[in-house]
């Protein structure tokens, strides 16, 4: 990608949702999107507008528009026309639910069917890595379905638990949306970089509103947008590194050194000579993934299950240990 391309981008959409915001603040207070704090709120502040995340998809959708007429790559098209109809999709759920609340299971329900769609996008979760092995499967579609879906409808509904403190959620999904970015494009995975650029960008826009004191916050609009587009971007990510060709090189103790380049399809293992001593690299990292992040979280999960039932405790431990350990070896 040109350099002038990226800081079009930029410019786009930081400028789209700087300007835009302030209009979305009168539009949210004039129909009554505003925030209403009850017990299983943090924000206590009435009337505060909900509809940022209005402004967020206008500067991201300017930021797209100039990256696809100004730089071409294979899967480009397909990508952000897949990012674009599922965020569309959760972006209307999210205005209607700030308005006029929407209950949990139809919620589900629309983000069941953006997981679909960025699915059949090609983000799915049909590689499944085995660290201590050092191996790679296909994975089966009646377990690349569920898997899938869970996983996104989960990573999507996360940035909606920190939504409500003073630039808090635009924030992190800056810095996130920055770093991943930045290892898209070091890696060459262009719908990565066209996604993260503008998500990046318009949340950068938006940060001004956000910031103590907050004159705006994002809502369900834009949380659920937010959360689909880092969801949609990391397992692109993720899917992309994974089918790119690579290649390892080994050294014996007999002092052959050698290299072999491959993909990840199918099930493959890397076999070689039997040596003393054990390679620790998958334990490592098992532990600093399943350990290490995840560990600050488990308080503050905790804590609002055990006291609504103990049946909520154990879900809530269940569902954590299993996305959790999916993303692990997702990932590694």
């Amino acid at each position: 990608m040109e350099p002038l391309v990226a800081l079009a981008m930029i410019a786009a959409a930081v400028g789209v949702s700087l300007v835009a915001t302030p209009g979305v603040i009168l539009l949210a207070r004039r129909v009554g999107a505003v925030d209403r704090p009850n017990d299983r709120k943090v924000s206590r502040r009435s009337q505060m507008p909900l509809w940022g995340g209005l402004s967020v998809a206008l500067g991201c959708g300017a930021a797209l528009w100039v990256g696809l007429a100004g730089f071409d790559a294979p899967g480009l098209s397909r990508g952000v026309a897949g990012f674009a109809l599922g965020g569309l999709l959760l972006l209307g759920v999210g205005a209607w639910d700030d308005r006029f609340d929407m209950s949990a299971m139809v919620k589900l329900a629309f983000q069941l069917v953006a997981a679909a769609i960025a699915i059949r996008s090609g983000f799915a979760f049909d590689l499944f890595s085995n660290p201590i092995a050092e191996k790679t499967y296909n994975v089966p579609a009646w377990i690349m379905w569920p898997v899938s879906l869970v996983w996104i409808v989960g990573v999507t509904n996360a940035m909606n638990l920190i939504d409500g403190l003073d630039g808090l959620s635009a924030g992190l999904g800056a810095i996130i949306a920055a770093t991943l970015t930045i290892i898209c494009w070091q890696a060459g995975q262009w719908t990565g970089v066209v996604i993260g650029l503008a998500l990046c960008a318009s949340l950068l826009g938006y940060l001004p509103y956000n910031f103590p004191p907050a004159r705006i916050f994002l809502g369900e609009t834009g949380s659920l947008f937010i959360g689909f587009g880092l969801a949609y971007f990391v397992w692109g990510l993720r899917r992309a590194l994974k089918d790119q060709p690579h290649r390892h090189g080994h050294s014996h103790a007999e002092g052959l050194i050698h290299a072999h380049e491959h993909a990840h399809h199918g099930e493959h293992a890397h076999v070689h000579k039997q040596q003393d001593g054990s390679d620790i690299t998958p334990w490592i990292l098992f532990t600093i993934f399943v350990l290490g992040p995840c560990e600050p979280l488990i308080p503050i999960l905790m804590y609002p299950a055990a006291k609504s039932s103990l049946f909520g405790l154990w879900l809530v431990t269940v569902v954590f240990g299993v996305v959790t350990i999916c993303t692990m070896l997702g990932v590694v």
